[in-house]
């Protein structure tokens, strides 16, 4: 085996991008509303009460909101499986001539339509790891320590269901965009008879 050196003018540019890049670029695209905070601190304050008046609900509670934050990844996935399904080579062609014509109202780059989903993808799975911390340490630890991953859990569960709403309007304002740019097929009739 023979080991080549690299070249004396090579650059780090030249590497392939590693997870961390990949991560960073997924963070650039994380998008958080003030009004998906204050329905996460109505989250928050109802998982320490949980915690700290009905312990022994804590458990159920927990599993609903897992199960709820399965569903709302899988119903984002697919809405991110509908947008990318519609961005084929004519509609992207469509798309930059369009914004040629309404700067004010670009479509591209389609990465901006996606910020809502990535967000509530992030926060759901944030959400399952604090519903996991949640019910490995319920039964083990002092209230105090319990009201506190409860009202985690909480406030993670809440904003990810706040993070729907933004997320299905961006869904529907890009059908209204793929709607726009379709054009009525020509048929060649002839004259009426």
């Amino acid at each position: 085996m023979s080991r080549e050196k690299p070249a004396a003018n090579a650059t780090t540019s030249d590497k392939p991008a590693g997870p961390s890049s990949a991560t960073v670029e997924f963070l650039k695209h994380i998008q958080l509303g003030l009004w998906g905070f204050f329905v996460a601190l109505i989250g928050a304050g109802g998982g320490a009460w949980v915690a700290h008046d009905r312990p022994s609900q804590l458990e159920s509670a927990a599993r609903v909101a897992a199960s709820m934050i399965g569903i709302i990844i899988g119903a984002i996935i697919a809405a991110l499986a509908i947008i990318t399904r519609a961005c084929d080579t004519a509609f992207l062609e469509k798309a930059k001539a369009a914004d040629r014509w309404k700067p004010e109202d670009p479509i591209l780059p389609i990465s901006r339509h996606l910020k809502p989903f990535f967000t509530v993808i992030a926060l759901g799975l944030l959400s399952g790891v604090s519903l996991m911390a949640l019910s490995v340490i319920s039964s083990c630890t002092s209230t105090n320590v319990r009201m506190a991953f409860s009202a985690a859990a909480g406030f993670l569960s809440f904003w990810t269901l706040a993070g729907l709403l933004p997320a299905m309007g961006t869904l529907i304002h890009f059908t209204y965009l793929i709607e726009e740019s379709v054009e009525p097929r020509q048929e060649n009739r002839g004259p009426p008879t």
